[in-house]
């Protein structure tokens, strides 16, 4: 398995807990594909938390992101928020 993630910590609690099911990637250096399988990490730990396969990838800009998008993903204040993160 050579595909990894990182993750801030808040947000591999939330994958832990299951309410995280959907990540958002910014310029994907990975080339991430429907089927691959990644390791899932805490930034600074050097063990995976999780393994996933990858079942959906969706290619859309931030400002065209319709309620659907946000199932499983966590929402933002405002969008200023969103952008920042």
């Amino acid at each position: 398995m050579s595909k990894s993630l990182k993750f801030k910590p808040h947000l591999a609690d939330q994958i832990r807990a299951g309410s995280k099911i959907s990540t958002w990637r910014l310029f994907d250096d990975k080339n991430l594909q429907i089927g691959d399988e990644v390791e899932l990490y805490e930034n600074g730990v050097d063990t995976p938390f999780a393994r996933a396969t990858i079942s959906r990838v969706l290619e859309k800009t931030l400002g065209s992101l319709e309620d659907s998008d946000w199932v499983g993903h966590e929402r933002f204040v405002n969008e200023s928020e969103m952008y920042e993160t």
